[in-house]
């Protein structure tokens, strides 16, 4: 079993100045890590929270959690502004939706450089 990160840097005993230094580092950066693991937690449950009072039945479609829920719900905003199902507004919300989403892709691909 191997030790907590933690417990790992408590046994740590730096024998010089730049080990003492390295030490405090690590422990600041393990800081950070656990605060910003934290504040991702409170943004999942604040979007699941936002997603359940919405009453959306998107999340029942298969892959949509409520993160994406989330975004498309902010993206279209009201869609009721497309109630006379005209099919320029419906192309119109399906290509905003899928730009959005094509955007998305080419950060991705960009970012893991294929």
């Amino acid at each position: 079993m191997f030790p907590t990160p933690k417990a790992f840097l408590d046994d740590v005993q730096p024998a010089s100045p730049v080990q003492h230094v390295r030490l405090d580092l690590a422990s600041e950066l393990l800081a950070d890590v656990g605060r910003l693991d934290q504040q991702l937690k409170d943004s999942h449950q604040r979007i699941r929270v936002a997603v359940t009072a919405s009453n959306t039945t998107l999340t029942d479609i298969f892959g949509v959690g409520p993160v994406v829920a989330c975004a498309l719900i902010g993206y279209t905003r009201d869609v009721r502004r497309f109630a006379n199902c005209d099919q320029e507004a419906l192309r119109s919300l399906k290509r905003q939706v899928s730009n959005a989403v094509y955007r998305q892709l080419l950060i991705d691909a960009t970012r893991a450089g294929t």
